[in-house]
């Protein structure tokens, strides 16, 4: 029997996937399934001249409804989870006290929810197949197959599936991986001729504001890996190369900072892996589960309760990495308690001062690494969230990755670009229609303002 697994992000099942690498004789492959060179020959020889990797084997395609069928594959999941159901999820319990889900919700429940409610298609490790609508092949339906055999793509060339040091890795691990399958279906969108490309642009405008009212934590980090992942692998490409790119996905992309700052290196190490110590628990207090909730995760958490989006992008650009523990006391609740580290004095001011304005108690100290800062907290008590959860949030984000990426292919020096980016981003508000009233072509002309040339002169 195959061994199966979900990516496991503070709780959540967001992505479904194998444990294994590619096995050697390819021997889950079906030859009696639809190969996809059969009606998409095409789209993977465009894949592998512009990836530079090659099919290593078929790919097969299953047309059925997808959303009943991604809904079987969480089910079947869930069938094999050994939790009790007398004991509460440890990550709910986190993303309740953060304010990012409402008392007795259960987080995988509602990943479940979200991946199925905005999957169009998507591709089966465990089995190397692509399971896609019964529908007409159009250019829309193509458009999506790059994108799903970009994945086929990835996983045959061992770049698809990795075990990580923590939830936080895996999470921008997953992020990259779309990000990496958004880019090559834009490109396939960038050679159709003009007049079809602007009606699949507009389809996609259409569907983009069609998910702008969906609400929730668990739909706002799901659209985050492909809202972020898309501009974070344009960067890195644009300034270091594919082989970078491949790189990351063979390795780990570090934290989840990455997606808030994708060409951080520029500035030091992008730290990631190694987890700072948590106090021991108070007598009476029994741990019942611990984890990392990562820089995502943490500005959702600032953004919703007390900073606003520009606040809290600046809180979060210096996470290096964190460790929490969910504690019980006797007849008193739960509390988290946990410790973040950040990569200087300023940055854990910073994300102390949040925490004291919700309640919480917060404390800077060094961290023993040169420049460092250790931020400690415990809070007993649920934020209380002034905004709802929803993908507007990401808009300083998605602004400060696309405006990087113009920046670039501009030819601004990568790090006046990051700077530059940055301080965009820090000036963006927020609203229920942001994303469509930042679209790509609002900001170039964004980035092409005099003053955020003038912001990083110094």
């Amino acid at each position: 029997m195959r061994r199966q697994c979900a990516a496991l992000i503070l709780g959540l099942s967001l992505l479904a996937s194998a444990c294994s690498s590619l096995p050697d004789n390819l021997a889950f492959y079906d030859p009696a399934t639809t190969d996809a060179t059969e009606e998409f020959a095409d789209l993977m020889a465009f894949l592998e001249a512009e990836r530079g990797l090659t099919f290593l084997a078929p790919v097969s395609v299953r047309r059925t409804d997808v959303t009943a069928a991604l809904a079987e594959s969480f089910e079947a999941r869930a069938g094999d989870s050994t939790d009790s159901d007398e004991v509460r999820d440890p990550g709910s319990v986190a993303l309740t006290l953060l304010g990012l889900l409402d008392e007795g919700s259960d987080a995988s429940e509602q990943a479940a929810t979200a991946r199925t409610e905005v999957a169009g298609a998507f591709y089966e490790p465990a089995t190397g197949e692509i399971v896609m609508p019964d529908e007409p092949i159009t250019d829309a339906v193509r458009a999506l197959m790059v994108h799903e055999l970009t994945h086929a793509l990835q996983h045959q060339n061992d770049l698809l599936i990795r075990k990580m040091a923590n939830e936080d890795e895996a999470l921008v691990h997953l992020a990259l991986i779309e990000g990496d399958a958004d880019r090559m279906r834009d490109r396939w969108i960038g050679e159709l001729p003009e007049d079809r490309a602007a009606a699949l642009a507009e389809e996609y405008d259409e569907a983009a504001i069609a998910q702008e009212p969906l609400r929730g934590f668990a739909v706002t980090q799901f659209l985050a890996l492909y809202a972020l992942g898309h501009p974070t692998v344009d960067s890195i490409v644009e300034a270091d190369g594919l082989e970078e790119l491949n790189q990351l996905l063979r390795d780990g992309g570090g934290s989840t900072e990455r997606l808030f700052d994708p060409l951080g290196s520029l500035v030091g190490p992008v730290r990631s892996g190694e987890a700072p110590a948590v106090e021991d628990e108070s007598p009476g207090a029994t741990t019942i589960g611990t984890g990392t909730i990562g820089a995502l995760t943490f500005y959702l958490s600032l953004v919703a309760t007390n900073m606003t989006p520009g606040e809290a992008f600046q809180a979060v650009i210096g996470y290096d990495s964190d460790t929490y523990r969910v504690v019980e006391n006797e007849g008193d609740g739960y509390c988290l308690v946990g410790t973040i580290w950040v990569d200087s004095g300023n940055d854990g001011n910073e994300l102390a001062a949040a925490f004291d304005r919700s309640g919480w108690t917060a404390s800077v100290s060094t961290n023993g690494q040169p420049g460092g800062s250790a931020v400690s907290y415990e809070g007993c008590s649920a934020m209380v969230p002034v905004r709802a959860q929803g993908i507007e949030l990401l808009a300083p984000v998605w602004v400060a990755g696309w405006s990087l990426n113009t920046l670039l292919e501009d030819g601004v020096n990568p790090a006046l670009a990051r700077c530059q980016s940055q301080a965009l981003a820090s000036s963006i508000p927020v609203s229920q229609d942001a994303l469509s009233q930042f679209d790509r072509s609002a900001v170039e002309r964004l980035a092409a303002q005099p003053w955020v040339a003038e912001a990083c002169l110094d």
